[in-house]
């Protein structure tokens, strides 16, 4: 019996394994094959072409945000434009005694000038005898090199001994400590009051003149007409 069961075991041939699929090797299609070598190149430079993106984009950005430098930067024929608020100017005279101009605001008059245009100037100086003399007007042009300033419109002298000039146009040099006019002026002193068609003041403010038609009345005295 053990031997006819051994016989039959042997005879019966062993069944393959089967996984439910054809193991046998496929063709590869040719046109599959060159869809995977394109995928071989694309992919690689479709990557390379994200990084640029990433690191260039916001250089991109910001390049266009930020104005040019070059329009920044202010021209010197630009400047005849540029208005500045609340300036102040100073020097000295020929005797190195100080002055000051202020303005409550100021443009060049050209890109190549000394000239300045003042709003609501005021000025101030030293006379030879430690006495002051201040000055404001409307409006003037300061030359800053020569230290000559031309005022117009309600323009005052005011003098700490007492004097003071009232005209609306005025040339004060103070580099030589001297002023003129040509307008209608009026002046109070301690002494009395005159009115003229123009002034001039020489010798560092210690000698004023009235010029053209002029009237002056000194206290106590009846009112005198003259010329210069």
């Amino acid at each position: 019996m053990a031997e006819d069961g051994q016989e039959r075991g042997a005879a019966e041939p062993r069944r393959p394994l089967d996984f439910g699929y054809d193991a046998a090797p496929r063709t590869l299609d040719r046109t599959y094959s060159k869809y995977v070598r394109g995928l071989k190149v694309v992919l690689p430079a479709t990557a390379a072409m994200i990084v640029i993106i990433v690191f260039a984009w916001p250089q991109v950005q910001l390049h266009e945000k930020l104005p040019d430098p070059e329009n920044l930067r202010i021209r010197p024929q630009d400047t005849a434009d540029l208005t500045v608020l609340g300036v102040r100017y100073s020097g000295t005279d020929s005797d190195d005694r100080p002055y000051t101009v202020t303005a409550a605001s100021t443009r060049q008059t050209n890109a190549e000038s000394d000239k300045v245009v003042l709003e609501k100037p005021e000025a101030g100086m030293d006379l030879r005898d430690g006495r002051k003399v201040a000055l404001r007007a409307d409006s003037g042009i300061f030359d800053r090199e020569h230290g000559a300033l031309s005022l117009n419109g309600a323009v005052r002298f005011s003098h700490d001994g007492g004097f003071e000039i009232a005209t609306d146009g005025a040339s004060v040099d103070f580099k030589e400590g001297e002023a003129h006019g040509d307008q209608p002026v009026s002046v109070r002193a301690p002494d009395g009051i005159g009115q003229a068609e123009g002034f001039k003041v020489v010798d560092d403010g210690r000698r004023v003149f009235l010029t053209g038609k002029a009237s002056l009345q000194l206290k106590n005295t009846a009112p005198r007409e003259g010329g210069s």
